[in-house]
């Protein structure tokens, strides 16, 4: 087979199929044996061209899983894995799989809330907080349903915060990006009120990725003043 080339931000070079299987392959762990990375593998290469964009690379490893879903339902959650991993890849400027993200998090989420502060896109009183613990507690792997609890609380006060700076009149924001967090502020804390015992890993780790997503926006936003 020749060998396949992508565009990864105006350079060309090979596919790294290593990595592409890695992927895929932990976008499979723990779904039970009817879910095999070898069929996602095989459709996405065949829908690919030499010199194609990288971002469709994943695309195309999405349409791939997507297409087994009605086969078997778990395809579902292999789809949202491989979607996550591609807005990882957007936000940190390179490649992280999701067992690799609890270090990479906790570094992460107050280093941006600190920074959101010194650009006076958010309120100081967020650094009250004890950030790195919170997002530890977030994504830690074993938990007990009151430390799960205890988090969720810290993060729904983080969100309650994020919402009222944005219905002051002097937000900066424009409408549509202000609605948009505004929604997520309302994901967040609807799902929250559920209480810890009922919310699945997969809402906990959309909470994480929301954060991460968030933090990312409010350096730029630091980058941009």
């Amino acid at each position: 087979m020749p060998v396949l080339h992508v565009t990864d931000n105006g350079v060309s070079r090979p596919l790294d199929m290593a990595a592409l299987r890695g992927v895929v392959q932990a976008a499979c762990e723990n779904l039970g044996k009817e879910v095999d990375a070898e069929p996602i593998l095989t459709e996405t290469i065949k829908n690919l061209y030499d010199g194609v964009p990288l971002s469709q690379v994943y695309d195309s490893a999405i349409l791939a899983s997507r297409t087994l879903i009605e086969k078997e339902p778990a395809y579902s959650q292999v789809t949202a894995r491989i979607l996550m991993h591609t807005i990882r890849r957007e936000i940190l400027g390179e490649e992280v799989l999701q067992g690799d993200m609890a270090a990479r998090y906790i570094d992460y989420f107050p280093r941006f809330i600190k920074q959101g502060v010194e650009a006076e896109l958010l309120d100081e009183q967020l650094l009250s907080y004890d950030l790195a613990k919170l997002a530890a507690a977030l994504d830690a792997p074993v938990r007990s349903t009151q430390d799960l609890a205890e988090a969720l609380d810290r993060n729904a006060h983080v969100w309650v915060s994020f919402k009222s700076l944005l219905s002051l009149d002097g937000c900066s924001l424009t409408g549509e990006v202000r609605d948009n967090v505004v929604r997520l502020a309302d994901f967040v804390l609807g799902n929250t009120a559920k209480g810890a015992e009922n919310l699945s890993d997969e809402t906990i780790r959309t909470f994480i990725n929301v954060n991460l997503q968030i933090s990312e926006g409010l350096l730029e936003g630091d980058k941009a003043g």
